[in-house]
Parts: structure tokens; sequence; C-alpha cells
């Protein structure tokens, strides 16, 4: 299951996905469907602890991370993540 996929399948849901990158061709060409933020002064970055990429967060309702993992995973990880804090 791809990004898309997982954006299709819990689209019912109220939750959202975000990315923070920097501007490139991949997320231009593949009409990435959720936001992409821009951490240009890399705020995000030092709030989170990011020490390298990929890196993941879950975050809660409240904006409290839940989960943090680094590393690539499979997007059926993502949905029972995100389907355990709705």
């Amino acid at each position: 299951m791809r990004p898309n996929s997982l954006t299709q399948s819990l689209a019912p849901k109220s939750w959202v996905l975000s990315t923070i990158v920097s501007p490139s061709r991949f997320v231009r060409e593949r009409n990435v469907p959720y936001d992409v933020l821009l951490d240009l002064r890399f705020t995000a970055t030092k709030q989170y602890g990011v020490v390298s990429l990929p890196m993941i967060f879950i975050l809660d309702r409240n904006g409290i991370v839940r989960n943090r993992t680094l590393g690539q995973v499979e997007i059926g990880y993502l949905e029972k993540a995100v389907l355990n804090l709705l």
C-alpha cells in the first residue's frame, strides 16, 4: 500500500498526513496527496529531534508525539498506528 492508498483508506476518518521535506521533483511529479511542509529554518527538525531521514512521527490530536520511527516503514504499520489514535 502506498501513501495514496493510505490517504484513501483512511479518508472518512479525522486525520491529517503531512511531511516535512525540501522541494523535490519527486513530490511535484507524483502529485503527493498530503501536505508537504517546508522546514527551511530547521525549526521542526530541531523541535522533534530529527537525526536522520526518513523519520516518521505520529502525533495525537493534541500534538503529542505518540510514535517516532527511524527509517522506512510499511504503509500497514502507519495505518495501524494512525487507527490506534482515532
